[in-house]
């Protein structure tokens, strides 16, 4: 006998707050392991603008300097109410208010599945998206994606079922979430606009003008708002991440996605795109006339968000921007494939999706976790707390110290960000060493090499010839050891060569007095 409906909907959603929260307590939110162990670096610089607009500074990442260096304005707001509660909780407060997000893309998902077909293909959807392991990763990542990504897709699900058979109240719906869309991300009027297209295709001409004009309204308002603060149009991490031709974007984000298709199977959730076409033609071979609403939504929705993300080349963790692909590709693919091939839907589906327990470092668990940012953060906050700060990394190692902080990659600080650059990678081909030299930190801490230089251009005979010497060395590797920071005071450079070796590859250099 099989289960009955609610108690099969609470068991998969049991499935996948257990994944989300394995992969909070064991897992990890990139590559880099060590400095990524706690949640995303990334996330923790939108916790430093809170805590600096709950402690009354504004909202600000160094205190006296307004510079727009988050891109997730009621994140960033939910971040600074969890800070006014108690500033040690706030990544745990925004992983369970993420594992919630999280649960209520779920049940959209079934019931807009369940809407469109019948009970059984809701019940397979939902299996498949409970068992995604990368789905589970982003509420642990402290970030706002779970978040988007559910704003995305409830303005998906309300635009088609709205075009198909208007309704006032799901009409007012769609425009709240357009709102929240604006305000959660900066580029949130981009799938904002995405949504609204959708009564375009299908001819409900009043809907899309109504909800265009709230978007311009919306974003002319936050236009103005933040230029009458920052004085700048779009925000610094604009300037800072989408730089380069588009042709130096494009095979960026190309390469991207090879190496998400690679480790991750991500090419699966490409298949309303690459079925799309031909559903077209197949409605062209037989209709004489081809009209606008013949464009299937998923394959055209799919397409769009891919088109922006290789646009603005790609995003430095990978599908953070496209995880929306995975619930439209398989509503699609459960939607067009005959009942008795489901079954087989399903098992591929499982099959693909264990693709990255196998090839994604983000998955190698470990029952005792040690980050680097965390540790330095507050090392630095204790032994240096009246000094200032250069760093590659702007988001723990700051918001645990407190320290005054000059960000060498660009996010929060416009000299930096808005200056040109030679090359292309996201959020990282803006660096000035020379500024930085200039600005003289008490302290430059950055990724190190066997040569004992930084990265960033920071190389040892230049900060030798500024004045400055190597201070401490930083565990790199993903265990913690006996001793994580090392002062190395006095060693020798044989000395810190063989430590580096040995996985602390993160340097601290300090100015002499």
């Amino acid at each position: 006998m099989g289960l009955n409906e609610r108690t099969y909907i609470i068991l998969l959603l049991l499935i996948a707050v257990l994944g989300t929260s394995a992969h909070f307590a064991f897992g990890f939110s990139n590559d880099d392991l060590s400095g990524h162990a706690w949640g995303s670096d990334d996330a923790f610089i939108s916790y430093r603008y809170a805590y600096n607009y709950i402690d009354g500074h504004g909202l600000v990442f160094n205190q006296g300097e307004k510079v727009e260096g988050y891109t997730n304005l009621l994140y960033a707001m939910l971040a600074a109410l969890f800070i006014s509660i108690n500033p040690d909780i706030v990544y745990v407060s925004c992983f369970v208010f993420n594992t919630l997000v999280y649960i209520a893309t779920l049940l959209l998902f079934y019931g807009y599945l369940k809407h469109n077909g019948d009970e059984n293909q809701a019940r397979i959807g939902l299996f498949i998206l409970c068992a995604a392991p990368v789905m589970w990763a982003w509420p642990a990542s402290g970030l706002e994606t779970s978040s988007v990504l559910f704003v995305q897709l409830a303005l998906f699900v309300i635009a088609d079922l709205c075009s198909r058979k208007y309704s006032s109240r799901l009409f007012i719906i769609f425009n709240c979430f357009l709102a929240i869309a604006i305000f959660l991300r900066a580029d949130g009027f981009a799938f904002a606009f995405l949504s609204s297209t959708i009564f375009l295709l299908k001819k409900k001409y009043r809907c899309f003008t109504w909800a265009l004009g709230i978007i311009v309204v919306l974003s002319l308002v936050y236009l103005g708002v933040r230029f009458a603060y920052y004085g700048d149009i779009l925000p610094n991490t604009f300037y800072a991440k989408v730089s380069g031709s588009l042709p130096q974007r494009l095979e960026y984000a190309a390469y991207q996605f090879y190496n998400l298709s690679r480790r991750n199977a991500f090419l699966v959730y490409l298949i309303p795109i690459l079925l799309g076409p031909f559903q077209i033609l197949n409605k062209l071979l037989l209709k004489t006339k081809f009209m606008l609403e013949d464009i299937p939504l998923i394959p055209y929705f799919s397409l769009m968000t891919l088109a922006y993300w290789l646009y603005i080349g790609g995003d430095v963790f990978y599908e953070r921007f496209l995880l929306i692909l995975i619930p439209l590709s398989i509503i699609y693919i459960i939607s067009i494939i005959p009942a008795r091939w489901q079954l087989a839907v399903l098992l591929y589906f499982l099959i693909i999706q264990v693709t990255p327990l196998a090839f994604d470092q983000r998955f190698d668990y470990q029952i005792e976790k040690y980050d680097r940012g965390v540790e330095l953060g507050k090392f630095l906050g204790d032994k240096h707390p009246q000094d200032t700060l250069a760093v590659d990394t702007a988001g723990k190692i700051p918001y645990y110290s407190g320290l005054y902080t000059i960000d060498m990659l660009g996010l929060t600080n416009k000299y930096i960000g808005k200056q040109s650059a030679s090359f292309f990678r996201v959020g990282h081909n803006k660096f000035n060493p020379e500024y930085i030299f200039n600005q003289r930190p008490d302290l430059i801490a950055a990724e190190g090499s066997k040569g004992l230089d930084l990265a960033w251009g920071i190389i040892r005979e230049r900060y030798i010839s500024e004045g400055y010497t190597m201070k401490y060395i930083v565990n790199s590797s993903a265990d913690s050891k006996p001793e994580n920071i090392i002062d190395v005071t006095g060693y020798g450079i044989e000395e810190i060569k063989a430590l580096y070796e040995e996985g602390y590859a993160y340097f601290v250099i300090s100015r002499n007095p």
